[in-house]
């Protein structure tokens, strides 16, 4: 081989790059282990540490090293008083590492940051000297009480006296019958203690049988009362004797008794202007499927101040069947009548309803239930 390197300008010696990889102690190049390259291809005669012994091998095989898998779930002391400044507060540490503010205690005035370390414990602020402790409110369940008339006629209308108390307020009065189907419920508004409702309903048809009645109470916070019954009886039947008639008499000709409108209810709200003096039918409280039935009630205003937005409704919630009046103003010792006009549609089931009947305006709502008659042969 010929060489001509210097005559013909190519590096020659160290210069030349093959020649300094080809001798790298002539040439000053490190060798062995100083070569990086050379040392990561031998760790073990470099001294390097291998596997789990290396630290980024480690992380990267968590359970071949024997490292736990993500973190402990703790506390960390760490403190501070919340944002709004009512709540203790300390960190905590989850199991997939994430740290969150958790709530330790709620502080009544306030809490406050003492030091600056939050290291330190956050503490909650003195109630002032004047500010006598605050007493735990105590919510008993409501008591409730019923009065159902001891005698009645066959199939006539009672009406149920019910009064809910409680330490705080009464919301709601339910009327049950002897199953426990509730059949009518009083809205009682406002906080009130005591409140109290007649409901009106039918005793039953037959004669010497027993009827009874059960009521429950309700407050705001939804506490029931216990059931509380009441029961009566429906009065013997009168014999009445017949007449005789000779086989020569002409048979009389049956006349069709209409049933005659139920008497008057008279129904006083406690605590309110309001005396409700009569609800009835003044036509008949029977009505055929596809014809109209009047409905009169009368009211008097026994406040000195102008009732505004009075609103008279009833509602037959099987039926979905409504009518209503107003608003109207009442002025004081207005106790004109008002009349409703009840709609009957023409494919209604034939049957006893129970109509509720309200009067209403922006201070107080009041409720009273009446039953009437759906038959074609009214």
């Amino acid at each position: 081989m010929i060489m001509l390197y210097c005559e013909c300008g190519e590096a020659v010696g160290c210069a030349d790059n093959d020649y300094a990889l080809a001798h790298p102690e002539e040439c000053g190049q490190p060798v062995g282990c100083s070569d990086n390259d050379y040392a990561l291809a031998h760790p073990v005669e470099c001294g390097e540490a291998v596997g789990c012994a290396d630290n980024d091998y480690a992380l990267l095989h968590p359970v071949e090293c024997g490292q736990p898998v993500g973190c402990t779930e703790k506390f960390i002391d760490n403190y501070r008083c919340s944002p709004n400044g009512f709540d203790r507060q300390r960190e905590k540490l989850f199991a997939d590492c994430t740290k969150q503010w958790v709530t330790i205690e709620t502080c009544t005035f306030g809490c406050q940051k003492v030091f600056a370390d939050p290291s330190v414990p956050v503490s909650c602020f003195s109630p002032p000297a004047d500010v006598p402790p605050q007493q735990p409110v105590v919510d008993n369940l409501p008591h409730v009480s019923i009065d159902v008339p001891a005698s009645a006629a066959p199939g006539a209308q009672l009406g149920i006296a019910v009064t809910g108390t409680d330490d705080i307020d009464v919301r709601e009065l339910n009327l049950f019958n002897s199953n426990n189907v509730k059949i009518a419920s009083f809205d009682c508004v406002g906080i009130q203690a005591t409140c109290s409702a007649t409901f009106l309903v039918n005793a039953p048809a037959t004669p010497n049988t027993a009827y009874t009645f059960r009521a429950r109470s309700k407050d705001s916070v939804n506490q029931e009362s216990g059931f509380v019954s009441d029961s009566g009886v429906t009065t013997a039947a009168l014999a009445v004797p017949l007449p005789a008639v000779s086989r020569a008499a002409a048979v009389p000709q049956v006349q069709r008794v209409v049933p005659r409108p139920l008497q008057d209810i008279t129904v006083r709200f406690p605590l309110q202007p309001l005396f409700m003096r009569s609800l009835s039918f003044p036509d008949s409280d029977c009505v055929k499927p596809g014809e109209s039935a009047l409905l009169a009630v009368k009211v008097q205003n026994t406040g000195r101040a102008i009732l505004k937005d009075v609103v008279f409704s009833a509602f037959v919630p099987e039926l979905d069947l409504r009518s209503r009046i107003g608003p109207l103003k009442m002025a004081s010792d207005d106790k004109l009548p008002r009349f409703l006009g009840i709609d009957v549609p023409e494919n209604a089931p034939e049957g006893t309803y129970l109509l509720r009947f309200t009067v209403n305006n922006n201070r107080f709502t009041r409720a009273v239930h009446r039953s009437f008659v759906i038959s074609g042969s009214c």
